[in-house]
């Protein structure tokens, strides 16, 4: 008989190469985002030298990426085709650091193997993620497997790989700093690692960076990237995502700093009624927070874009099937992204995304519900409270 070992393993495989033929179906279609953007700055990189051209070539991207860009200008494959199959790659590393991720939160439970297979295979065969590396040809897949692997090592108290790994996931995109609050949350109520990891966050960065600047980048341009695709669109508050701001299709620019001053009071109120309640972040809620903390940001934040809500997507599914709890919060939260992701690249029935903003606040309503009547009900600290 066949070890359960080799089980899974077969099963893993046979998930992969399924879950693979779906991706190559969507392999030759070109998105606006590929052929206004990502074409441009590999044909700008292939005209400057290939890795010399990342001096100057107009990316919103940190360098990172764009070293694997102009990696593909050396190979004798399409733009399009090597972009693609670098998300997809980082699908399949995602969907393992989700299926690690399982399986550590329930190692004590008997069913944690047909659990972590389900969740390895509901990743890979989500929508969303499909869409996102397959058919649009963006690298979401890439920062979140490094941000999964990061709340991994977090949840097995292994700190230093914890913020490394967090480090290399904000080096790709900027999106990863929505978690940022969870790692602060955690610290100051678990206390139980210095808060001089968070340099790790930096050195991460900065190494990563040194092909950059050995090719004549200034290190100032770590910070650019970032304040470049902060910038770029603050000339008004929605870009296609279902938040509070497409419920009256409100664009004015004058919200842009009273949304973001509200979603910080917002955090803060978490974090004060995290410090002012017994008991601390257990393994098994930080998940939970991830996605509160996600969730609030996304909803009640100004400029933000289609795909920004991908981190919470992925981590909802894990969550489900690690919890069995949420089905219909889940169910919406993943439904609201795919509309989502067919309004914006088909461009049909966009003025009715304000329906899909108010669905999307159940969950947002639900699991910051759930999560603050949790820590409620567990007790309040009176004394910390009143001083």
């Amino acid at each position: 008989m066949m070890k359960l070992r080799d089980k899974k393993v077969f099963t893993i495989i046979l998930i992969s190469i399924a879950a693979l033929l779906f991706r190559i179906c969507m392999f030759n279609y070109e998105s606006g985002d590929y052929s206004m953007f990502l074409s441009k700055w590999c044909e700008h990189l292939e005209s400057n030298g290939g890795f010399n051209g990342i001096l100057t070539v107009d990316a919103d991207y940190n360098a990172v990426y764009l070293y694997f860009l102009a990696l593909f200008t050396y190979i004798p494959i399409k733009y399009l085709y090597s972009i693609k199959i670098l998300s997809i790659i980082f699908d399949f590393v995602m969907a393992f650091a989700a299926y690690l991720l399982a399986e550590e939160l329930m190692k004590n439970y008997e069913k944690k193997d047909k659990y972590s297979l389900a969740v390895y295979a509901l990743v890979l065969f989500l929508p969303t993620v499909m869409i996102n590396s397959s058919y649009w040809a963006q690298c979401d897949s890439i920062y979140v497997s490094f941000l999964l692997f990061s709340i991994y090592f977090l949840i097995k108290k292994k700190y230093n790989l914890t913020f490394i790994l967090y480090g290399i996931s904000l080096t790709f995109k900027l999106q990863a700093i929505f978690f940022l609050p969870v790692f602060g949350i955690i610290y100051l109520k678990n206390r139980e690692f210095s808060i001089f990891k968070f340099v790790w966050v930096l050195v991460a960065n900065f190494i990563l960076y040194i092909p950059a600047m050995i090719i004549g980048k200034p290190l100032s341009g770590i910070i650019d990237a970032y304040t470049t695709q902060v910038g770029k669109y603050s000339y008004k508050t929605v870009f296609g995502y279902p938040n509070i701001y497409n419920l009256y299709d409100i664009h004015a620019v004058y919200l842009n700093k009273p949304g973001i001053i509200f979603t910080m009071c917002l955090l803060m109120i978490l974090m004060v009624i995290v410090l002012c309640t017994k008991g601390k972040i257990e393994r098994d809620k930080v998940l939970e927070l991830g996605i509160v903390t996600v969730l609030l940001v996304t909803y009640f934040l100004p400029e933000m874009h289609d795909r920004y809500g991908y981190a919470a997507e992925v981590i909802s599914i894990i969550y489900l099937l690690t919890t069995r709890r949420n089905l219909i919060s889940v169910i919406l939260i993943n439904v609201c992204a795919l509309i989502n992701y067919w309004m914006c690249l088909t461009g049909m029935f966009e003025n009715y995304i304000w329906v899909i903003s108010i669905v999307q606040f159940i969950p947002v309503f639900v699991f910051t519900k759930q999560f603050i009547k949790e820590r409620i009900d567990g007790g309040i600290l009176l004394k910390k409270a009143v001083n």
